[in-house]
């Protein structure tokens, strides 16, 4: 009725781009773009042969439906590619990082003293296997080489506390539990932070997944402390000045641990280095 000829479906939930699928079947000459903020077949769904089989199955009928399917990593893009042999198929499968909406919200102006604590903050809920038990190994490890660094350390999770051994976390000195805010209101208190903590899940997802708190945390130009399993990941961090460490293995979120430390002890707190991934110029290359 209003002339619309582009349609443009996004979300985890599936059911999404099938809507849009069949709207543009609805609408000749109309073009559909996807976008994937979950991969359609992950690496860590349980599947038997006959559920795979009828997944594979739809994947290509959105991918062959579609003008251009976005994954939002590259790997995922790459996996899903993987699964094609026409040519035509692999071409509209690309990948877009997202990008959030900035809120302009600025560091706070801080007059470094030595003896300071050094606040590590994660924003939102730790859960299962995406827990800051690793870090917390990690720390512990840094005290008892006689880091003394590492005694400076503050950890403030803001927001839900969902792992089965709260007290190990609420029985720390050094750990702090802040309630659930709104987004913004949220930001405004993470910004005070020394470093900003991305955790991912300690199997296999993270690799085809980026946290969409990456890019609130990047706005914000706090420095990054990454507990994850995801190369790409890592190297978005490492481009903004931040520190990645690992949601597997203790060795590699010791070294970055130390690293971290040592770097704002010795110039006080520090903004990260500007990545640009503007939302608004993210979302245009969705349709070029």
């Amino acid at each position: 009725r209003n002339g619309s000829r582009i349609i443009f479906s996004t979300g985890g939930p599936s059911s999404a781009h099938f809507v849009g699928l069949l709207v543009k079947k609805c609408l000749p000459n109309s073009a559909l773009y996807v976008e994937l903020q979950d991969p359609f077949i992950g690496t860590e769904m349980e599947l038997n042969p006959a559920s795979r089989k009828v997944l594979l199955y739809l994947e290509r009928v959105l991918v062959r439906g579609a003008t251009k399917v976005v994954f939002v990593t590259e790997t995922a893009a790459q996996r899903a590619r993987a699964r094609y042999s026409e040519e035509s198929l692999k071409k509209k499968i690309v990948s877009i990082y997202p990008g959030s909406w900035n809120f302009e919200v600025q560091r706070p102006e801080k007059c470094f003293d030595p003896v300071n604590r050094f606040t590590f903050m994660h924003v939102g809920s730790l859960y299962t296997t995406r827990n800051l038990e690793l870090f917390f190994k990690a720390l512990g490890s840094l005290v008892e080489s006689g880091f003394d660094l590492a005694k400076r350390v503050q950890i403030v999770n803001q927001g839900d506390l969902g792992v089965d051994n709260q007290l190990l976390y609420l029985g720390r000195e050094d750990f702090q539990l802040w309630p659930v805010r709104g987004r913004r209101e949220a930001l405004v208190k993470a910004a005070s932070a020394d470093f900003l903590l991305l955790v991912q899940h300690a199997d296999s997802r993270s690799e085809e997944t980026i946290p969409y708190k990456t890019y609130d945390y990047l706005n914000l130009g706090v420095p990054i402390f990454g507990l994850t399993n995801n190369p790409e990941l890592d190297s978005l961090i490492s481009k903004s000045g931040g520190f990645a460490g690992s949601s597997t293995e203790l060795d590699k979120t010791i070294a970055a641990l130390r690293m971290a430390l040592l770097s704002v002890n010795t110039s006080g707190p520090k903004n990260s280095a500007k990545v640009s991934i503007d939302i608004n110029q993210q979302f245009v290359k969705i349709f070029e």
